[in-house]
């Protein structure tokens, strides 16, 4: 395992996505700030894997996103991942109020790549 890479991954969650200080990580995983540190910067090797299994719990990461080198992880897929948690969420009328901004956001930004159900009726027919 690469602790360095895995230090920068768990330091980038906890501030990017998380938002939280070490001292409330920390805390919220049952770590001391000391042994939080260690992790982040790979000072010294944490190989206790419940602090892992509680890391990918509060985060919704994998053990394997959270410890392999895995480049085939995007940040798009982080994206999704963190919307579909929104999504579920929400209420019916919500989600609605939603897609409708989407679309339209979709439509101004993309009209040069988006084709109204009339349009693709009448490709289809030619």
């Amino acid at each position: 395992m690469n602790y360095n890479k895995i230090g920068e991954k768990i330091r980038s969650i906890r501030e990017n996505e998380l938002k939280q200080t070490r001292e409330e990580f920390a805390e919220e995983i049952g770590i001391s700030i000391h042994t939080a540190a260690r992790l982040e910067n790979a000072t010294s090797k944490v190989n206790n894997m419940e602090v892992f299994l509680k890391i990918s719990e509060v985060s919704g990461y994998t053990l394997e996103e959270l410890l392999l080198d895995n480049t085939t992880t995007k940040e798009k897929e982080q994206i999704i991942r963190r919307i579909n948690y929104i999504l579920n969420v929400l209420s019916e009328d919500e989600l609605e109020y939603i897609c409708g901004n989407i679309t339209q956001f979709v439509r101004f930004n993309h009209r040069e790549q988006v084709k109204t159900l009339g349009e693709i009726k009448k490709e289809l027919k030619k």
